[in-house]
């Protein structure tokens, strides 16, 4: 996976002036759920709190998607057609 270069936010940022190993240990700390799944059908806030940190910045984003995407399970309930969607 191929880190993107700090672009000038850095100068502003004192987190993105540490290493991108020490950030990428950083990132999967913070987006990692390990306890469970996410499970969709609680609705979309429960979700995007997850997603805070990647709407940051650009880098971050960049650097902590990949790692919030492939290392979490996410769960996307089916129901039959007949059956009710409020229960």
């Amino acid at each position: 996976m191929a880190i993107p270069q700090a672009t000038n936010s850095n100068k502003l940022c004192p987190l993105l002036r540490l290493s991108p190993g020490l950030r990428n240990a950083i990132w999967t700390h913070a987006v990692v759920k390990d306890d469970k799944p996410f499970n969709l059908q609680w609705g979309p806030l429960r979700y995007l709190e997850w997603r805070r940190l990647l709407q940051v910045c650009r880098q971050i984003r960049a650097e902590a998607s990949p790692i919030f995407y492939s290392m979490n399970h996410f769960v996307f309930p089916v129901y039959d057609a007949g059956e009710s969607w409020h229960r």
